[in-house]
């Protein structure tokens, strides 16, 4: 019975060592970007008022805001909610879905306002120069053109991320502030 405790044990010991292989080069590695979402604020040029807050009289909510992007149509959410899931379901399942192209509305708290939020763009979905039309339903429109991709090695990417708004760049900030 020692004899096959030993044995078992120097063969436990041969297939750590070779578990242990370190071998960066072939080895996997799995990365997970953030999809990055282009926020729209809509604010009164006179006053500042939020038009995307229902609370405000003047609001713009019944207008038909919608995007054109690869010759689809997507309108505004009526529903209020970045989500179309809320955070309860997404605890209870852990089931997180995509909406890559919908046009969603609501409170985005980290910007203190009402905001119309388009796609999710991976920096692994190689998007260069990728534009769609924003039109915001009283006959005036914005066009947005995006860089979202990856470079570098392929094990220590770099996320590229620029934004033009009717041909003017706005950098690496994806909210932009439409006047009206």
């Amino acid at each position: 019975m020692k004899n096959l405790f030993k044995l078992w044990l120097l063969a436990m010991v041969a297939m750590a060592g070779v578990a242990c292989e370190d071998n960066d080069e072939d080895g996997v590695i799995i990365m997970d970007f953030f999809n990055y979402p282009v926020y729209f604020t809509v604010v009164d040029a006179g006053t500042g008022a939020d038009l995307l807050d229902p609370a405000t009289e003047e609001n713009i909510l019944d207008q038909k805001i919608k995007v054109i992007y690869n010759g689809a149509e997507y309108p505004r959410w009526t529903k209020e909610g970045l989500d179309a899931w809320t955070w309860e379901d997404i605890a209870s399942t852990r089931y997180y879905p995509p909406m890559p192209f919908a046009l969603r509305w609501g409170y985005q708290n980290y910007l203190e306002s009402y905001v119309v939020a388009f796609g999710e763009f991976a920096p692994d979905g190689g998007y260069h120069q990728e534009s769609f039309i924003i039109e915001w339903g009283d006959g005036t429109q914005n066009e947005i053109v995006l860089d979202c991709y990856k470079s570098g090695k392929w094990n220590n990417p770099t996320v590229n991320r620029a934004l033009w708004v009717d041909g003017v760049a706005h950098g690496k900030d994806w909210c932009v502030v439409v006047k009206k």
